[in-house]
């Protein structure tokens, strides 16, 4: 599992000023590295997971798009997991109601995405 990997740094230290509650991006993560063990298995994607997730506790809508046809389904790449042609990507929903950021999937995409 990839946060095993980092059990100095796990779990992580939420931000005091962070507003948002992250829900399921672990589980999601796990299946993820179950499904994709090859990009799971790169140190640096891996190194640029774990942040990215965390900066969804600041703000969730930070470089990521509005799905068109699905409400407050969001979906944005993953910077610096850029490999062999492919990225990470996640989607997620935003419950603006209960400050709540969902994870739906992550997922590697052939580029371009």
């Amino acid at each position: 599992m990839i946060w095993m990997r980092f059990a100095r740094s796990w779990p992580p230290v939420v931000n005091a000023g962070a507003s948002w509650t992250l829900v399921g991006f672990m589980e999601r993560l796990e299946l993820w590295e179950k499904n994709e063990p090859a990009s799971a298995a790169l140190d640096h994607v891996r190194w640029a997971i774990l942040p990215w997730i965390m900066e969804r506790q600041a703000d969730p809508y930070k470089n990521v798009q509005r799905e068109a046809e699905v409400p407050n389904l969001w979906f944005g790449k993953i910077a610096g997991t850029e490999h062999d042609g492919q990225i990470v990507c996640c989607s997620y929903w935003i419950e603006e109601h209960t400050r709540t950021v969902r994870c739906d999937l992550f997922s590697t995409l052939s580029m371009p995405v």
